[in-house]
């Protein structure tokens, strides 16, 4: 259970993660612009990974780096409290992963120069809805699952229209079909064929 490992109270809360290593500080602020736009009160931000890009100095003592960290945590969160998120540089084990994006009533992919991030497939495998940046090598698969798009030249989004329209394309029946497509068992037959094609032609 995630809430084993987070210090924050999920419970009846609107839960908005992010499960990827955060790899920069302009990837940092995507989701912190977007956590503090989203019209909702009771909502919490769960980043396990978010400070892979921080490079402490290395003129900063040894002993003091916990505090130095805790400053710059809570320097780029404000104004949120520290009731409202919880930030790590740590990874997490994968059955904890797979529990936050469960519980996760947003997930936010938070790319600012490619989109190749598992976590696309995470949210997809679970329904959630998803704040998506149009760029990158995944954007095709995206478009396949008519999801909506986040631009991040103008950052704007309705996020009644995204949670109400992720819904709708959710319970489609095409989005399942195509779901299939991407299916582990789907993926390991095609892997399978294709070795056995190049074994036959040896």
């Amino acid at each position: 259970d995630i809430s084993q490992i987070v210090n924050v109270n999920l419970q009846k809360k609107f839960v908005v993660s992010a499960i990827g290593g955060i790899r920069s500080k302009e990837e940092m602020k995507l989701i912190l612009n977007i956590f503090r736009k989203l019209p909702i009160k009771n909502k919490v931000l769960i980043v396990p990974r978010m400070f892979m890009f921080l490079q402490i100095p290395k003129i900063v003592p040894y002993r003091f780096r916990k505090l130095y960290r805790k400053i710059l945590e809570t320097w780029y969160a404000y104004p949120l409290n520290s009731k409202q998120y919880y930030f790590e540089g740590n990874f997490i084990e994968y059955p904890y992963m797979v529990d936050l994006v469960k519980k996760s009533s947003l997930m936010i992919i938070p790319r600012v120069k490619n989109l190749n991030s598992g976590s696309l497939f995470l949210g997809l495998t679970f329904d959630i809805p998803m704040i998506i940046p149009k760029i990158g090598n995944l954007s095709e698969i995206v478009e396949l699952f008519k999801l909506p798009f986040l631009d991040l030249d103008t950052m704007k989004f309705d996020f009644r229209d995204l949670v109400s329209n992720s819904k709708q394309i959710y319970n489609s029946e095409e989005y399942q079909k195509n779901k299939q497509l991407f299916h582990p068992k789907k993926i390991a037959q095609e892997y399978d064929a294709f070795f056995d094609l190049l074994l036959s032609k040896q």
